[in-house]
């Protein structure tokens, strides 16, 4: 990477003072290739790349928006999402093939996470750490999309219980349930890290 960026300053393509910028940037780039690309592959080996695809449309931007718990590698932060993921797809899976009074009392539980999770994002979000600190005007412009989003989202999972779309819903819910958790997970190492300043 650095020669690539090397010939684009010889080549008066970038400045000298940005390389550092750029290369930065580049492999920000490929690492959200690597994931994305490893995370696909994940999902075509179960057999769910429909469910990863709205998983990850529905839970990137909550994620974006909302901030919450940053693994302190890129090594932890890979493993972990990997797990996620997996975790995440299977859980749908058997969610969506339980039938009979099982079907109802797992929805039904599903259901009553995802309001207590839209609670908790609802207050808590944005929430910063060290890598991302937000000023006040960003918190109040994050908090803001962030709500609209969490409407959206509750417009489609009525939108989704009434055509069946089971799999859609199931995902809206477990994204904010696991964004809720990210959140929790992140005010705590944020109220630890206060503590030992």
């Amino acid at each position: 990477m650095q020669k690539l960026i090397g010939m684009l300053v010889a080549n008066d393509i970038i400045q000298k003072q940005d390389e550092e910028i750029y290369l930065f940037g580049l492999e920000c780039l490929l690492l959200k290739i690597w994931n994305l690309t490893s995370f696909l592959i994940i999902a075509i080996l179960m057999g769910r790349p429909g469910e990863f695809l709205i998983f990850s449309i529905i839970y990137s931007f909550l994620r974006n928006n909302a901030g919450g718990f940053h693994a302190k590698t890129r090594l932890h932060c890979y493993i972990l999402s990997c797990l996620q993921v997996v975790i995440t797809l299977m859980t749908a899976g058997r969610i969506c093939e339980a039938g009979g009074l099982l079907s109802i009392l797992i929805y039904g539980s599903l259901l009553a996470f995802h309001l207590a999770s839209q609670v908790l994002i609802w207050r808590l979000a944005p929430i910063d750490n060290a890598n991302k600190p937000l000023d006040e005007d960003e918190c109040r412009y994050y908090r803001k999309r962030v709500r609209i989003y969490l409407m959206v989202l509750d417009l489609f999972l009525v939108l989704s219980a009434i055509l069946q779309w089971n799999m859609v819903w199931v995902m809206i819910c477990l994204s904010c349930i696991e964004e809720a958790v990210m959140l929790l997970l992140q005010n705590r190492r944020n109220k630890n890290r206060f503590l030992e300043i």
